[in-house]
């Protein structure tokens, strides 16, 4: 490190004058650091013997730790290295490695070493981003066709040969640690599978507007030949038309008394046209009306109708006003006040519920001109005929008893201490 021309050494305590001449003071349990700057004035350390303490589990201690700044991130990068003298034969390969039990404490490593998280939905974050151990080797040709050479381009955990005659590949690997970003280290750092996790993130990020079909099945059936839907330009504001999907509210009908959400489709663009030029359509056309067209793709059928069992929404007869939900809630909603579920608290809420199996309903607060952030609240049936509501207020869940007695609840409680969160509904 000292030899690259980017990194210049600031301070260090390994080697000291003394009288005779120079001392080094690597010492086994004794803590030793080497600072080095860049020209960015990015720091980078070099730490023998550093203790990691006040862990979730046990201390640990690697033989060596490196830790570096990057522009743009408030934390530090950490890789740690350990230092192994014994050898064995892989079979496999017939080539010396270390022991593969050294591999695995590297991987305990990083799993173990974490920091306090400043979120509140997060306990801890982990700071080591790679481990290597480093054994005695001359043959670098012999290894580097091995996994454990290869892991480390695949998980950053793996092995390298190290000896003072030999550090081509240990110059190598601390070269592409130095010069490469901190979104580079970040997207080679190994994540839980979070397929699902994202899916649903994305899908609550997806706006859709529930769009009425004032003439029932006259409309439905003009919207689903022509894949679009209109709406007259007085019916909406501007700043209420970036949704991403629609889903189509029917009336009401022998299936439903209050109506029911069938169809759905994403929205490939919006134009504004006459009554004349709205195609197939054949009721109330006034010809130079103007109007909002969401030209649509795909129209899907949604598994489970959802059903608007209240007159909430009317504004007279069957007909709701326009308001919006999410692909999340379209997609997992019973109920048209489930599907306005918008908030990342009262979805958390919402899907606690459900996997509890608990009996729940979900209202609607709100009825003001505020038609995208829809507040709601949950009534809980703790059983024999007792009901506790629960809605968010400014971060917090506030549970209102039936004796009118509130409890408050935080985000972090619902997460963190699920079942006691859930506890008061048992008293």
């Amino acid at each position: 490190l000292r030899d690259k021309k980017e990194l210049n050494l600031e301070t260090q305590d390994v080697v000291r004058s003394v009288n005779y001449g120079l001392s080094v003071s690597l010492e086994k349990g004794k803590k030793s650091t080497i600072k080095f700057k860049n020209k960015k004035n990015k720091i980078l350390e070099l730490l023998y013997n550093s203790k990691y303490s006040n862990l979730p589990t046990i201390d640990q201690i690697p033989d060596i730790t490196i830790n570096f700044e990057r522009p743009g991130f408030d934390e530090r990068f950490h890789y740690f290295f350990d230092a192994k003298y014994r050898l064995e034969k892989d079979e496999e390969t017939d080539t010396f490695i270390p022991p593969k039990d050294t591999i695995n404490e590297m991987h305990r490593y990083r799993d173990s070493i974490v920091t306090p998280a400043e979120l509140e939905n997060k306990l801890y974050n982990r700071i080591m981003f790679g481990g290597v151990v480093l054994f005695p080797s001359s043959k670098n040709e012999d290894f580097i066709n091995h996994k454990f050479y290869q892991s480390i381009k695949r998980v950053n955990i793996g092995a390298l040969p190290f000896l003072p005659t030999n550090t081509k590949l240990i110059e190598e690997y601390l070269e592409s640690l130095i010069v490469q970003s901190g979104e580079t280290i970040f997207d080679k750092s190994i994540e839980y599978s979070l397929k699902d996790r994202q899916i649903k993130q994305k899908q609550a990020n997806e706006i859709v507007l529930i769009g009425v079909v004032k003439h029932k099945l006259e409309q439905l059936k003009q919207i689903l030949k022509y894949k679009y839907y209109h709406i007259p330009k007085s019916s909406i504001s501007s700043n209420k038309l970036k949704a991403n999907f629609i889903a189509l509210f029917e009336g009401k009908s022998d299936e439903n008394k209050y109506g029911l959400i069938r169809y759905y489709a994403k929205i490939k663009e919006i134009k504004e046209v006459k009554g004349k030029d709205l195609r197939g359509v054949t009721w109330n056309n006034e010809p130079n009306k103007e109007y909002y067209v969401y030209e649509l793709e795909n129209i899907y059928e949604l598994r489970t109708p959802i059903l608007n069992k209240e007159r909430w929404l009317s504004k007279k007869a069957d007909i709701i006003t326009f308001r919006f939900g999410t692909l999340y809630s379209l997609l997992n909603a019973n109920t048209i006040p489930e599907l306005l579920i918008t908030s990342e608290r009262d979805k958390r809420l919402w899907d606690e519920l459900k996997n509890r199996a608990v009996n729940f309903d979900v209202r609607i607060i709100t009825r003001d001109a505020d038609l995208i952030n829809t507040k709601v609240k949950f009534l809980v049936d703790a059983g024999y005929g007792v009901i506790y509501e629960i809605l968010s207020d400014n971060g917090n869940y506030i549970i209102i008893k039936p004796n009118k007695v509130s409890d408050k609840k935080t985000y972090h409680d619902l997460i963190f201490k699920t079942d006691k969160f859930f506890d008061i509904f048992k008293s």
